[in-house]
């Protein structure tokens, strides 16, 4: 009789069939994000546990590291529209000139600032600094100014591939999160590993699941009400 009836109602049996796999499989796809975001969140809160170790290209994202050399406040790089406790500013990203010559230029995280924010040279000698490298998700922006022309540049975009853009001289593959103990960080905002986290894929993935059930229980309740009838 099921088949007879769906037979019965081939535009909404094929209409509701589709969606129902539509739905299932982005439920099935929020579930995979969501384990993936989860497998990311722990390697992140494995990290802030273990002790600090000398960069090399063996570190890996997340990696808590130390490195030796100098700021350069010149050539520093500000993330516009970046919101703190309900104030509007930069991330200010300096560059750190590492000791060892094998290694290039890396964009030190010192945290956020206000839009008052001027660049102001501090102690340059060689140090030993100690922060997560990380690297950043690729933004979504409005229009085509992308970098301001001066220094500090004013720039929309954080991923990588785009600051050695503007850049002048090679980066490393990492942003280094600066510790906030150190004298150097402004305001510290800490970090997550994803603007989405694991927990809400996996409510999404939940949503699309309860549409896909209510989805086939209004069709099956629908076509056998309209065969009774």
């Amino acid at each position: 009789m099921l088949l007879t009836n769906i037979k019965d109602n081939p535009r909404l049996s094929f209409f509701s069939a589709f969606f129902f796999i539509v739905f299932i499989c982005l439920s099935v796809w929020q579930t995979s994000k969501g384990f993936e975001k989860y497998d990311l969140e722990a390697d992140f809160e494995q990290s802030l546990t273990l002790l600090p170790e000398q960069y090399s290209y063996d570190s890996k994202q997340w990696d808590l590291i130390t490195v030796n050399g100098r700021f350069d406040f010149d050539q520093e790089i500000l993330i516009d529209n970046k919101i703190y406790s309900g104030q509007k500013g930069y991330t200010v990203l300096t560059p750190f000139i590492p000791t060892d010559l094998s290694l290039h230029t890396f964009l030190v995280d010192r945290g956020w600032a206000s839009n008052s924010y001027s660049s102001t040279p501090l102690n340059e000698s060689n140090k030993t600094i100690k922060g997560i490298i990380y690297s950043p998700e690729k933004n979504f922006v409005v229009g085509d100014e992308l970098a301001s022309d001066d220094w500090p540049k004013v720039v929309q975009q954080k991923d990588i591939s785009f600051l050695e853009s503007v850049f002048p001289n090679k980066l490393e593959k990492y942003l280094i999160k600066l510790d906030p103990a150190n004298p150097y960080t402004l305001e510290y905002v800490p970090l997550i590993p994803s603007k989405i986290s694991s927990s809400k894929h996996f409510g999404y993935a939940f949503q699309w699941l309860i549409m896909a059930i209510v989805l086939a229980f209004v069709f099956f309740k629908f076509i056998n009400k309209h065969h009774e009838q």
